[in-house]
């Protein structure tokens, strides 16, 4: 088994109010990018801008171009500042679909990623550590992001079924501490709460795995259960190049599940009851395409037709409560304004990006440069009001400039091909 322990830096974080819920999300978003239509980081980013995930969990991932193509363009818009952890390919056959994790960085760090190795797909596996002003009480989530296997038959269960064993067996081989705050999220093809695989993942015999909305029975062309359905959002592939499914919306295969102990309100970290949604589904397109004037309701026209143009299945979406204070660089009632961009913070032709601080008196000895996955790329020394950093040997996308010494916000700036 192979492991990689990822350690991130904190950006320069200050005490701030009590952030009480964040959301999660996941989204198998279909062969991306391969799949059509053209410039589907800006439809991802139209979804996004509604949904504001603080961890963003994604499937059928197809490269690492790909999901830095996420982080820049369709994530890293806006205020809050995302990170994701390393890309790498499926290890456990030749598919070329992968998971992944993109986290909110005001709210958590990575602290370590595994995979469990199967025949066909990784079940990867994301520790993410809540940013909190107690260093004695960590809080975690132990992540895990999988795509079972398709398919209705014998043989489908069969491996559907043999992938959960694995990750089974993965939790007694590491002695998995049953106290943890787990979710377990992915596209996972079933098509019936009796399916072996979704027993055993309940049952695993190391942590009770709880499906927070409770819904058991035959969920697939079922309309008892269309208000949970997330796949198909089309009547036909035949307008996306035969990607992806049809049929019209009429299976639950997209999922968010926890550890028992998160439906315990007491817990360090809790799911929030009845925070659960099939985003677009607004319980009234049993077998349509999510687009369709039917299925009106509290879920926009606007939103319904940028997720069909985006993929076959919808997102789910579940809110997680905490009870003390963290630790945010979004705050303006505390952050001080010690330096700013001399220009844009887009960075095109440009050989240096400017920065002017506020004061001499609040001059800090250096500055640092992080990329978007916090590594530490050089630091400078300051000696004047103004400093200039070369960026002509950075590749495209997002950096961080740290005022080394300073409880401020890192300064955000985007460089660009």
């Amino acid at each position: 088994m192979k492991t990689i322990l990822i350690v991130l830096c904190t950006m320069c974080c200050i005490g701030a109010q009590s952030q009480t819920e964040f959301s999660v999300v996941f989204y198998n978003l279909l062969n991306y990018p391969t799949a059509p239509p053209a410039n589907r980081e800006v439809i991802l980013a139209n979804i996004l801008e509604e949904l504001q995930p603080d961890i963003f969990l994604v499937c059928e991932l197809e490269s690492n171009a790909g999901s830095v193509e996420i982080l820049n363009s369709s994530l890293n818009t806006g205020a809050t500042v995302y990170a994701s952890a390393p890309y790498q390919n499926n290890m456990s056959s030749g598919s070329d679909l992968q998971q992944l994790v993109y986290y909110n960085t005001d709210m958590f760090t990575l602290t370590a990623t595994d995979v469990v190795i199967n025949d066909l797909r990784d079940i990867n596996r994301y520790t993410l550590e809540r940013i909190t002003d107690d260093d004695t009480d960590p809080q975690s989530l132990e992540i895990f992001v999988t795509h079972l296997k398709a398919g209705s038959s014998d043989s489908d269960q069969q491996i559907r079924f043999d992938m959960i064993q694995d990750f089974a067996q993965y939790l007694n081989t590491i002695d998995f501490d049953p106290d943890s705050n787990v979710i377990f999220a992915g596209d996972l093809n079933l098509s019936s709460s009796d399916e072996s695989s979704y027993q055993l993942l309940l049952n695993n015999g190391t942590i009770p795995i709880v499906d927070p909305i409770d819904t058991p029975g035959d969920w697939n062309n079922n309309d008892a259960f269309t208000a949970i359905h997330t796949q198909s959002t089309r009547i036909s592939s035949n307008d996306f190049d035969g990607f992806g499914a049809g049929g019209g919306l009429d299976s639950r295969f997209d999922f968010i599940l926890f550890s028992e102990n998160m439906l315990n309100p007491d817990n360090n970290i809790s799911y929030v009851p009845n925070s659960y949604e099939a985003i677009g589904n607004n319980g009234n397109c049993f077998n349509n395409r999510i687009d369709s004037s039917n299925c009106d309701g509290s879920f926009s026209a606007a939103l319904r037709d940028q997720l069909y143009l985006m993929s076959d299945h919808l997102p789910v979406v579940a809110r997680l409560q905490v009870n003390d204070d963290v630790l945010s660089t979004n705050n303006p009632e505390n952050v001080q304004p010690l330096a700013r961009f001399v220009r844009s913070n887009i960075i095109t032709n440009e050989r240096m990006v400017e920065i002017a601080f506020a004061k001499a008196e609040t001059l800090p000895p250096s500055v640092t440069v992080y990329d978007q996955i916090g590594r530490r790329l050089q630091t400078i020394t300051v000696e004047d009001l103004k400093l200039s950093i070369p960026v002509t040997t950075l590749s495209s996308g997002v950096y961080y400039i740290v005022l080394d010494g300073q409880s401020s916000e890192p300064l955000k700036f985007v460089k660009t091909p």
